[in-house]
């Protein structure tokens, strides 16, 4: 009895930051949703990307900044780091918060919570310097390996007391920036969280 007592405990512990994704190698583009970067700042350990989606009278603009100090995570190779995401002034989150939605399968987008200039979050890098494509071994949120080296770096984002999570994918070199679903229930917390930042 105790050591089913102790085995729970460590798969709790571990859970949070377990890849799940990673079972799944083929993930659909359906549950990717990208976005531009349109500028990255690197002072010391900490990082800015202003992502932008949309055109025009759609587009939406968002700060992510996260620091690569942190704490590991047991015997992971994960770190865990503070991260935030800010509001950008002319934002219109509409058509980002539907293509979320999509991608998560949702008919609708959830009305957002309280607003906030500032969300402060929890964050996980999974890896850096990793690429995309073909993977046969060392899946990370079912694209990306560390098993060659590449120009991706991928956090996974913890959002309302781990209420949602989702995978943030980035690549300054080719100006790209993926939101992978995690998991489709995910969802309805997820956008009503992003929601209080981005409108």
């Amino acid at each position: 009895m105790n050591t089913m007592i102790i085995l729970l405990v460590a798969f709790i512990a571990t859970s949070r930051l377990a890849p799940t994704s990673a079972r799944v190698p083929d993930r659909s583009q359906d549950d990717v949703v990208s976005l531009r970067i349109e500028d990255h700042t690197t002072v010391g350990t900490s990082h800015r990307y202003v992502l932008s989606y949309g055109t025009g009278a759609t587009s939406c603009q968002l700060l992510v900044s996260f620091d690569t100090t942190g704490r590991v995570a047991g015997d992971t190779p994960y770190r865990f780091v503070r991260a935030s995401l800010a509001h950008r002034d002319g934002c219109h989150p509409q058509t980002l918060l539907k293509a979320l939605a999509d991608a998560h399968g949702l008919k609708r987008v959830p009305r957002a919570g309280r607003r906030e200039a500032t969300l402060s979050l929890d964050a996980a890098i999974f890896g850096t310097q990793l690429a995309r494509g073909g993977v046969t071994r060392d899946v990370i949120a079912g694209e990306f390996t560390s098993a060659r080296r590449g120009s991706w770096t991928v956090l996974k984002l913890f959002f309302g007391d781990d209420e949602a999570e989702v995978f943030l994918a980035l690549d300054a070199a080719s100006g790209r920036a993926d939101l992978l679903v995690k998991d489709p229930e995910y969802g309805e917390p997820l956008l009503r969280e992003l929601g209080r930042v981005l409108w």
